[in-house]
């Protein structure tokens, strides 16, 4: 059996099938109990939704995609990495840095460091596989502004060692 899809006009759940001469139509997995089992049979979908019902049925499905959208949008706002956005890779070793892709992979669990995986395709079509942490959401200026945040964290860590090093010339005991 294929991928299941939903009926347009009454989202029914059903398949793609082919006859035997080789036409192709929506199926339906038709399941009875008898006595002695279960017989299960496939036959093919006649919708018996009327107009009224299939416009119900495609105002629900478009209030679940704009709230998916919203949800979506609300992610990218926080700063989140979302499949279908175009990320640029700043960091890490496997991936060359400068790759620019679309996010079409993002791993459901942390993998044994607790670190997310992400796949990427560039321009030509080639998949890369990276953490999370070594990409930003990439658009116009993010060049610029990724510098000034590595400049700005540098500048932080020489400041947190300068202070370090006064802190133990001066023999005070202090963790930072």
């Amino acid at each position: 059996m294929s991928r299941m899809v939903s009926c347009n006009r009454c989202g029914c759940e059903c398949f793609w099938d082919t006859n035997r001469h080789g036409k192709r139509y929506l199926a339906v997995k038709m399941i009875q109990d008898y006595e002695g089992g279960t017989g299960s049979w496939k036959q093919p979908h006649y919708c018996q939704a009327t107009d009224e019902q299939a416009a119900e049925y495609q105002a629900r499905l478009q209030e679940t995609k704009d709230q998916l959208k919203a949800l979506e949008d609300a992610a990218i706002a926080n700063g989140e990495i979302v499949v279908g956005q175009t990320v640029k890779v700043y960091r890490g070793r496997k991936v060359p840095i400068g790759t620019m892709g679309v996010v079409f992979w993002i791993a459901e669990q942390e993998d044994a460091f607790g670190c997310y995986k992400i796949g990427i395709k560039d321009e030509a079509g080639n998949k890369h596989f990276t953490a999370i942490n070594n990409v930003d959401y990439y658009f116009d200026g993010a060049d610029a502004l990724n510098e000034q945040r590595v400049a700005e964290a540098k500048a932080e860590a020489k400041a947190r060692r300068k202070m370090k090093k006064e802190m133990e010339s001066a023999d005070v005991e202090v963790e930072i």
